[in-house]
């Protein structure tokens, strides 16, 4: 009886080993899923990106983005918030990352793109953000992207070419394969310098992010 005792005493204090062991493994893998991972992506870039700011700033920030993406819309605000001087120190890229579940999303950077032939990214990219609640979910969003192109007075002739076109094509799969090489797997994704940036709780951390991008260029 008291060998049985003893045995589940054992049996029991091993189990708990066990329990304690896991608790601390799954703890240090989340201390380290969570730090800030850098990843070669300045390398990455070519003399093909959607940019704006100081092409030559040291300080680079890469975001990969979703038209289609209720999150990435209300990043979009938030930079316009900055202050245009700060934005202006930072080269900041942006690349398309359209994610499967987004029926649109693919078809709005080919309309964003197609502007973009025009040389009208941005004032696209701003109109898509603002409208995504009247083409996020449209049977014929291409029908809107043509419209869209109309108020920003494009040639639309040229746009339809552009929207199909192969290079347009090709610069979203670009892009799209960066962000897999570089572990994207949700949007907005931002690298500061080619650290993956943490979701910022608000619009101070996000807007204090940048600032350190520049500041940490400039020591």
């Amino acid at each position: 009886m008291q060998k049985e005792t003893l045995n589940r005493i054992i049996l029991w204090a091993f189990a708990g080993l066990v329990l304690v062991g896991s608790v601390f493994a799954l703890a240090s893998l989340a201390s380290r899923s969570s730090a800030p991972k850098t990843y070669p992506v300045t390398q990455s870039l070519t003399g093909n990106e959607i940019e704006k700011g100081d092409r030559n700033s040291k300080a680079v920030i890469v975001e990969y983005s979703d038209f289609q993406c209720p999150a990435c819309r209300s990043y979009s605000a938030a930079l316009k918030q900055l202050d245009a001087k700060e934005l202006d120190k930072v080269r900041f890229v942006y690349r398309h990352f359209p994610l499967p579940g987004h029926k649109n999303a693919r078809p709005a950077a080919q309309a964003a793109e197609a502007a973009r032939a025009q040389g009208k990214f941005w004032e696209m990219h701003d109109l898509l953000f603002e409208k995504q609640n009247t083409w996020a979910e449209s049977s014929d969003a291409k029908k809107l992207f043509v419209e869209y192109a109309k108020e920003l007075k494009l040639n639309l002739e040229q746009f339809e070419k552009d929207y199909n076109s192969e290079a347009t094509k090709k610069k979203i799969n670009d892009d799209i394969s960066s962000g897999f090489l570089f572990d994207v797997n949700s949007t907005p994704s931002f690298f500061i310098n080619d650290v993956k940036m943490p979701t910022p709780k608000n619009f101070d951390e996000f807007k204090q992010n940048i600032k350190n991008a520049y500041n940490s260029t400039q020591n």
